[in-house]
């Protein structure tokens, strides 16, 4: 098992190693898996560790590095990297993003996952946190760069995080 949620339903959504699902009571009071990967075409199994579980209003979502799959509670639905592959994706309230190499962060959108303004310029970086702030604000923390927030289009560097910021180049 590499990731736990519980969803808006109050049901435990799994990722595992090349599975995901979630887990539900027996007749008999007992607790079983039962996978939802099972009900892909064998093209999109090609995944290897469901890393992070979000729940929004949407449903669930099942984070891979290869691919991205939205559970409804009726069907799947799932996007792949526009390149190769994703770096991480965070859930912020109920917006989804994803950080994919060679092109920056993404927002999913009904359009799918799309380029946020300004998302290019974390198209090399890794990030590692992506937390909602004052206003509306992204708190997002980065390998090689510190800290930004995300407001209005643009990413800064904001001084009220300076202590932050020299903490994180510094570790």
């Amino acid at each position: 098992v590499r990731s736990l949620v519980t969803g808006k339903d109050g049901i435990v959504y799994v990722g595992g190693v090349g599975d995901f699902g979630y887990l539900k009571p027996t007749i008999d009071g007992n607790i079983v898996y039962q996978s939802l990967a099972t009900r892909l075409d064998s093209a999109d199994r090609n995944f290897a560790d469901v890393w992070v579980n979000f729940s929004t209003k949407d449903g669930i979502y099942f984070y891979t590095k290869k691919q991205l799959f939205l559970w409804n509670g009726q069907s799947l639905k799932g996007w792949k990297p526009i390149k190769e592959r994703t770096f991480m994706g965070y859930a912020v309230k109920d917006d989804l993003y994803v950080l994919e190499f060679g092109i920056g962060l993404m927002k999913l959108t009904e359009q799918g996952l799309t380029l946020i303004p300004d998302g290019d310029k974390l198209v090399n970086e890794r990030t590692y946190v992506m937390l909602p702030i004052a206003n509306n604000e992204l708190l997002v923390g980065t390998h090689t760069q510190g800290a930004f927030t995300y407001s209005n289009g643009k990413f800064q560097k904001p001084t009220r995080f300076k202590e932050l910021n020299e903490f994180l180049l510094q570790n």
